[in-house]
């Protein structure tokens, strides 16, 4: 789920984890300000110098800026182990308490079979037919709640991959950072030449 990753990747926890690891308060030369401030005014840096882009592809490509080409490289590739170890921590979370109510569920049929199996002797008639057919269901029951159970204890150990790293980020040779103003002007001198040509074929047409 590409969107769900890119939401981990864009969380405020994932930013500080960055801030506090690769020591960014110093590396953007922020002080005057108490830590708590300091760290946010190095996430607020950091959203701005780390980019996300879902290719065509259905991938996502994470970017980062930084005037330093290691610290950049790093950086992309500490973000996908963080991505890792958020989505296992859900995983995780959810198995185990999936395996709590089953485990609960369990408990609760075995109680109630063990209370069948000590009164069954002294149940006559009809109901004595009915607490067995209660006891066969029970143990039909309970084997496939055990066999649930191990498939989640099993599952617990065998997480699925949440991602695959197609490229690690590695320095770049020369900063590529899109330039937006530039960009933009570009943008607008193709749209008026090309906006030109459009009225002067058209009145050419009229003309003829």
């Amino acid at each position: 789920d590409l969107d769900r990753i890119s939401g981990i990747a864009d969380m405020d926890t994932t930013y500080k984890k960055l801030v506090d690891e690769f020591s960014l308060v110093s590396y953007y030369k922020l002080d005057g300000d108490s830590l708590p401030l300091l760290r946010r005014k190095a996430v607020l840096r950091l959203r701005k110098d780390l980019g996300f882009q879902k290719t065509e592809q259905g991938q996502l490509k994470i970017i980062a800026w930084t005037k330093d080409s290691p610290l950049s490289a790093n950086l992309v590739n500490r973000t996908v182990a963080i991505i890792k170890e958020i989505e296992n921590g859900i995983w995780q979370q959810n198995y185990n308490q999936s395996q709590v109510k089953l485990n609960a569920s369990i408990a609760d049929m075995e109680h109630r079979y063990q209370t069948l199996s000590d009164s069954v002797t002294i149940i006559k008639g009809g109901r004595h037919e009915l607490a067995i057919t209660q006891m066969q269901t029970l143990l039909e029951q309970l084997k496939q709640y055990r066999k649930s159970a191990d498939e989640f204890a099993l599952a617990k150990e065998t997480n699925p991959a949440v991602l695959y790293v197609m490229e690690a980020g590695v320095p770049a040779v020369k900063a590529e950072r899109p330039d937006k103003i530039n960009i933009i002007i570009a943008a607008m001198i193709a749209g008026f030449v090309f906006s030109s040509i459009l009225i002067l074929v058209n009145d050419r047409n009229r003309i003829a």
